[in-house]
């Protein structure tokens, strides 16, 4: 899940051959409301077939933790976004947070 729009993300794809990694994506074009409300979380749950309580979400802002709380996942804070610093999402409440990426499989 996104905010970018999903031909951005395919793009993307297009010079970072990532995409046949993941089995599903959702592109912030893809539902009425963005986050943090958590619609596209949930839409992507549901492509997935799966129930968002068995689901992680991982994101590097307030919007991401908020959106992954509300749609009832695990929500991961990593800090290496840049945009946001920890201090920031720690009062978002998330259920880890972590710095890198070996820290973030630990939790997942």
């Amino acid at each position: 899940m996104s905010a970018k729009r999903r031909a951005t993300i395919e793009l993307a794809f297009v010079t970072v051959p990532l995409g046949h990694l993941f089995e599903t994506v959702v592109g912030g074009d893809e539902t009425d409301r963005h986050k943090p409300d958590p619609e596209p979380l949930l839409l992507a749950a549901e492509r997935l077939r799966a129930k968002p309580g068995v689901c992680a979400y991982v994101g590097d802002s307030p919007f991401d933790i908020r959106a992954a709380k509300s749609a009832g996942m695990h929500a991961v804070a990593v800090t290496w976004g840049g945009i946001h610093t920890r201090e920031r999402l720690v009062p978002e409440e998330p259920d880890a947070i972590v710095d890198t990426a070996d820290e973030l499989f630990g939790v997942l």
